[in-house]
């Protein structure tokens, strides 16, 4: 009869420990399943943003590929192309105004 006193106790510290390392312990249990699952939301949040981005360039290429206008957009703005029969001004601030910014 003292083995199964024994027997209940043990099993009754075993449910203890197991309860304990469930909800209380922070690297594993609950409290680590509500990190992970915020961490999981981040992440979430984080590649809705990307595949926005990621549409927007999807957009920006197929413009490039297709429209001729596109093109020459990009490269006035990136790479400063003028065209033969045009003329480049550049317009530099007075020194008024370069004293101004600086």
């Amino acid at each position: 009869m003292k083995w199964l006193h024994a027997l209940i106790a043990f099993l009754a510290g075993l449910v203890f420990y197991l309860s304990y390392n469930l909800w209380f312990q922070e690297d594993q249990g609950y409290a680590s399943l509500e990190k992970l699952t915020a961490k999981i939301e981040a992440v979430n949040q984080q590649n809705k943003l990307l595949e926005a981005r990621n549409t927007a360039l999807e957009v920006k290429i197929k413009s490039l590929k297709t429209d001729a206008g596109a093109q020459e957009e990009l490269a006035r703005h990136k790479l400063g192309l003028i065209q033969e029969d045009e003329t480049f001004y550049q317009i530099l601030p007075s020194e008024e105004e370069h004293r101004h910014y600086d």
